[in-house]
């Protein structure tokens, strides 16, 4: 039995953008801001997009990493790896230098939503000029009661956040593959008796994680081949 524990708020990601030596570009992320991995394979290169919940825009800053081609999962692993290790500052990306924490780095740009500029969605939305949204992430979640150990409940992978109950004869809840970089948020709601025992089809760290009190949490991330644990992990014992 294993309990992992990291601290996200005081540890950073950073990002340099300019390839001149100066300071204007240089950007800290903490990682308990970070909010979804995701890649995109299409062209002659992949990237790889970082967002983070961003207070300095009042929306989300996204961090866009061209990596070499096909390099989507090995990425995505490079920064799981980096999350779950005691690194207080981590490079994602600096042009001038061209270090990252990622093997296959090519360059780094940012997008920070709310900046001035033009922004388009689907082709059929334009603004023009400084365009601000106050506005908060609200994630699509499931509420179901676990099953018993011969009769596993799925929880979604469509849906980001799941709660589960737990109760006499159901503490059982199976978690499918994923997307590479998708983010998976689990808590254990209420207990009435029994603890939360969750099995992922396909899981780096062991076999099951366990939670034994309600209103535990826990997030993974799939990169392309395992469920990853991402930060925090002192509330469920990991088997």
């Amino acid at each position: 039995m294993e309990n992992i524990k990291h601290s996200l708020s005081n540890r950073f990601f950073y990002v340099k953008l300019d390839t001149d030596g100066g300071a204007q570009a240089d950007r800290m992320f903490p990682m308990s801001r970070l909010q979804a991995i995701s890649v995109d394979s299409t062209g002659g290169s992949s990237k790889l997009r970082v967002s983070f919940d961003d207070a300095s825009v009042g929306d989300h800053t996204t961090v866009t990493i061209t990596i070499t081609a096909d390099k989507g999962k090995e990425a995505t692993k490079n920064i799981v790896d980096v999350i779950n290790s005691t690194q207080k500052i981590v490079i994602l990306g600096n042009n001038l230098t061209k270090e990252s924490v990622i093997d296959d780095f090519v360059n780094v740009s940012l997008i920070a939503e709310g900046d001035e500029g033009t922004f388009t969605m689907g082709g059929s939305l334009q603004v023009n000029g400084v365009a601000n949204f106050n506005s908060r992430v609200v994630y699509n979640y499931q509420d179901i009661e676990a099953g018993d150990s011969g009769a596993a409940v799925a929880l979604s992978t469509s849906l980001t956040v799941s709660f589960v109950t737990t109760d006499t004869n159901k503490t059982h809840v199976s978690l499918a593959n994923g997307t590479t970089g998708q983010i998976k948020h689990i808590i254990h709601k209420a207990r009435n008796n029994e603890s939360l025992v969750i099995t992922p089809a396909s899981f780096a760290a062991g076999s099951l994680m366990t939670s034994d009190s309600a209103g535990r949490g826990i997030t993974l991330i799939f990169d392309g081949a395992n469920w990853q644990v991402l930060g925090d992990v002192v509330e469920f014992a990991i088997t």
